[in-house]
């Protein structure tokens, strides 16, 4: 296994866990993201005792833009 991911509801919550673990003395290894995400994600990376690689991270996608019938995306055509 390369490591284990848990995905947490938003970027406070990734901020909770990450509190928590520094509280109960992990290594971490902070991460600004992954090419392809959007700018607003976080991650962090620790070592469980056994030398398991864990990955928490979060993911808040801005809000859709609303369109005239405030369904799908807009576009300048219709």
């Amino acid at each position: 296994m390369h490591h284990l991911s848990f995905q947490v509801a938003d970027v406070p919550a990734l901020n909770e866990v990450e509190r928590r673990l520094r509280g109960l003395g992990a290594d971490i290894r902070d991460d600004n993201g992954v090419p392809g995400e959007l700018a607003a994600a976080g991650q962090l990376f620790c070592y469980d005792p056994d030398g398991i690689r864990l990955e928490v991270y979060a993911v808040q996608r801005p809000p859709r833009p609303a369109t005239a019938t405030g369904d799908g995306p807009p576009c300048g055509f219709f």
